[in-house]
């Protein structure tokens, strides 16, 4: 069996997943909270209110569609609760597990940035370990965002405490860490990413991937994942509206997003998914891919039409094994 050493060195892939005792044979898709359940983190400021009944029916809806898990963010354990024998018993009477929670927090400021590794580990190890997840997916948090992008001075300090916090969750937890770039964070474009990934220490720190964020940040999904795929921990999926296929401008903004939802169904155009397919199965990746999208709005339909979408496109368009209903 691999040690985690090993684990990072070559990447999730057919050795890799043996260590983590993976199916060899199937990639393993979650969905994310945030559509399931709802959060106060949402662009349009909807709140966090759903009963217990309303969560166990989202997450039935889940397993029917043929997924195996779900990706809260942080925000949502609030409402669900960290008692995990009854986050275990919700999830298993769906047979779902939990793939991991979103996480993250300033990692710039230094005073923050301690709180911030001793809140995230405290979580993973009180949390996602016991609940049988296997990495911790952060956001890069810390000061404004920069117009003219992050600073150095920022990026190393970001890549400290990266450093910090994986090296901790991988050499006392035996899981693994994963930053994931996202527009309009501290960590949004491929110089910021590819930075971070220079600083650490691949042994400790890896990388979450998210489609949509990478077109959308200028950067080509399917070079990015060939380019770092010995960093790649875990895979966020989303699409967005084909004119961002080839995007060359400046990076749309949250106004933007409130006004029209960057993130769009698979098959939307955006991202050539069909690609970015090949490339994981060139690889044999057989780890957790979470469909991140957020709640439906008003005018897109419902939850349960979002769901059947984006399944209709994974398995008629990209033949991957789910049991859609």
């Amino acid at each position: 069996m691999l040690n985690r050493r090993q684990f990072v060195g070559t990447g999730l892939g057919a050795l890799a997943l043996a260590a983590l005792g993976a199916d060899k044979s199937k990639m393993r898709f979650a969905y994310s909270g945030t559509a399931l359940f709802g959060a106060g983190i949402d662009p349009l400021g909807d709140t966090f209110n759903k009963t217990d009944q309303e969560m166990k029916d989202a997450l039935k809806l889940c397993a029917k569609y043929g997924y195996q898990g779900v990706e809260p963010f942080r925000e949502q354990m609030k409402r669900l609760g960290t008692d995990v024998p009854r986050l275990k018993s919700m999830l298993a009477e769906s047979g779902l597990v939990m793939s991991t929670v979103s996480c993250g927090g300033d990692m710039v400021d230094p005073e923050k940035a301690r709180v911030t590794i001793e809140d995230n580990f405290r979580f993973t190890r009180d949390i996602l370990k016991p609940m049988g997840c296997q990495h911790l997916k952060i956001n890069i948090g810390g000061l404004q965002r920069n117009p003219d992008g992050t600073p150095l001075d920022q990026l190393k300090a970001a890549a400290r405490s990266c450093n910090e916090l994986g090296k901790r969750v991988n050499e006392e937890l035996g899981m693994k860490l994963g930053f994931h770039p996202h527009i309009w964070g501290t960590i949004e474009n491929e110089h910021e990413m590819t930075t971070i990934l220079e600083l650490t220490d691949p042994r400790y720190v890896g990388l979450v991937p998210d489609t949509a964020h990478f077109v959308l940040a200028k950067m080509d999904p399917v070079k990015m994942l060939k380019d770092h795929w010995s960093r790649i921990v875990a895979i966020h999926l989303k699409d967005t509206d084909p004119k961002y296929r080839h995007w060359t401008g400046p990076t749309p903004t949250q106004a933007e997003h409130r006004a029209h939802n960057l993130y769009q169904p698979m098959g939307s155009g955006g991202v050539d998914f069909e690609a970015f397919f090949h490339v994981l199965r060139e690889h044999n990746y057989s780890y957790w891919i979470d469909l991140d999208y957020d709640a439906p709005r008003k005018d897109e339909g419902t939850l349960e039409q979002q769901i059947a979408t984006n399944t209709r496109y994974l398995r008629d368009k990209l033949k991957v094994d789910l049991k859609a209903a």
